[in-house]
């Protein structure tokens, strides 16, 4: 009976809206706070929207205002997600100092499939920590592009970006 009621309940958490919305509000205490989503709205499996969502690591802070997204195909096996169109009117990348040296990974391989057919940012800033409160650092405005992350190929197109008065497009392939 417990395994019963152990499987609707998984399955309403997925499936539903009211299920995601309270499996996005454990979410903080699951990941030790390392992310966050304030005041989502939506299907995750569909079009999905947040007012903020904040992902803390090891190294860096990132904040991202405004998400929307629409979901056009995702899998569990072999893990994949097709985005539609993925927008964020404002990320916020605060990285910290570290006494270890940057290392580059050994491979690019993700666990899993990404693919975004239309990529928008409004503003993307990157600082450092200490430069934070004076508000400095790269600003990139109304970003526009693709993205493809399959094994270890990852391609970023790129149709256009613009950084202080110079207007930048292309691809990168890694």
């Amino acid at each position: 009976m417990l395994l019963v009621i152990t499987v609707v309940g998984g399955i309403w958490l997925l499936r539903s809206v009211g299920g995601q919305q309270q499996l996005l509000s454990w979410l903080p205490k699951f990941s030790s706070d390392a992310v966050q989503i304030l005041e989502p709205s939506g299907d995750l499996r569909n079009n999905f929207s947040a007012k903020q969502m904040r992902i803390h690591t090891k190294n860096a802070d990132i904040v991202i205002d405004g998400l929307r997204y629409e979901l056009r195909d995702y899998e569990v096996r072999p893990a994949l997600f097709h985005f539609t169109t993925l927008v964020a009117d404002t990320v916020t990348v605060t990285t910290r100092p570290s006494d270890e040296p940057i290392v580059a990974p050994e491979h690019l391989q993700l666990p899993f499939v990404l693919r975004v057919d239309a990529l928008e940012v409004g503003k993307l800033v990157v600082r450092a920590e200490n430069l934070a409160a004076d508000r400095s650092g790269t600003v990139v405005q109304r970003i526009r592009g693709q993205l493809a992350f399959e094994n270890d190929k990852h391609t970023i197109t790129l149709d256009s970006a613009t950084v202080d008065a110079l207007q930048v497009s292309g691809d990168v392939e890694v």
